[in-house]
């Protein structure tokens, strides 16, 4: 693909000059969006505050929950093209910072970098999602992070989407390897939601395309990935 550009940004950065370089995006794509999932006691503050409350500034808390727990440092690496932006990877230490699935326990220690939330708009660029891991990792290695973690998703990109991960065989791309597993089997999980049409028809003939090409088991299956960074 063509030249990408990056950004790192700090939890300080103005509101305005986000929207800026990245427009009035208020889902998925904001590189704040739902960040208490991952920082210490996030949702337990979340769940209090949200409380018996009908209008809610989410956007506001999540501002504060960055502020207050990760201050100054970097933790959201944005990509560009000739400034459309294209997407972002969350990352954070270990130390203050959680992984988004609970069955993983979380690695411990401020020389360990954790890498989040990560979303893209064209969920067919892996290759995009490969140039941004492989730059997080000179990160690491310019910070000397002496591992870094991270969610590997299942490896339909649609389902990968919805869990705001890249997929794990992009993770191992990128010479990570799995050293733990799980999968959500449940009754109403999300994969058999989005495969009976309750995510919509689109999303619904998009992952039913995917599926043929992976195995039943790898479906559901979600890794925990490691890298050494030293």
């Amino acid at each position: 693909m063509r030249n990408v550009d990056f950004k790192k940004i700090t939890a300080h950065i103005d509101h305005a000059n986000l929207e800026e370089m990245i427009g009035r995006e208020t889902g998925e794509m904001h590189p704040f969006y739902n960040i208490m999932c991952e920082l210490r006691n996030g949702m337990k503050e979340y769940q209090k505050k949200v409380e018996g409350k009908k209008d809610f500034d989410h956007l506001g808390f999540w501002y504060d929950q960055a502020r207050e727990k990760i201050g100054g440092e970097d933790f959201a690496l944005l990509a560009f093209q000739e400034k459309e932006y294209l997407g972002y990877v969350r990352f954070f230490r270990a130390d203050k910072s959680m992984l988004r699935v609970s069955e993983f326990k979380t690695p411990e220690g401020s020389d360990v970098l954790i890498l989040g939330a990560a979303s893209i708009k064209d969920l067919r660029e892996e290759d995009l999602q490969v140039i941004m891991i492989e730059e997080l990792k000179a990160y690491a290695s310019e910070k000397n992070f002496k591992e870094i973690y991270a969610v590997g998703w299942s490896n339909l990109p649609q389902y990968a989407q919805w869990g705001q991960e890249f997929m794990a065989r992009t993770y191992v791309k990128c010479g990570f390897e799995s050293i733990d597993e799980t999968a959500d089997r449940s009754e109403g999980n999300a994969l058999d939601c989005m495969l009976a049409g309750h995510h919509g028809e689109d999303t619904c003939r998009k992952i039913t395309e995917e599926i043929e090409s992976v195995d039943v088991e790898d479906r559901y299956r979600i890794s925990l990935m490691k890298y050494p960074a030293g």
